[in-house]
């Protein structure tokens, strides 16, 4: 043929790249975070996040990071909220 070979190459790649099957469509793998603190202010707004996360249907899940210091954690009413993963409060 009078086609150079890089290009007969490029063309038998795109073919078979094309030919192939594609694989089946799977569920989004997103899980939503969020930062806060221990204290009310960031639990009405937690409420929220977790609130709107169900409604929009998002896929996957959320959690919430919180950071509070070992007095704060004591006291802290808030933890059932929702999916939460409690860290040191460097702040």
């Amino acid at each position: 043929t009078d086609m150079p070979r890089p290009t007969r190459l490029l063309l038998l790649s795109l073919s078979a790249a094309t030919a192939a099957p594609l694989p089946e469509p799977q569920e989004p793998r997103v899980w939503t975070v969020f930062c806060a603190e221990c204290t009310n202010n960031f639990d009405y707004k937690s409420i929220g996040v977790y609130w709107s996360h169900r409604l929009s249907g998002m896929p996957g899940g959320v959690t919430r990071l919180l950071a509070c210091d070992e007095e704060q954690l004591k006291r802290y009413k808030g933890l059932n909220l929702g999916n939460t993963f409690v860290h040191r409060n460097y702040g």
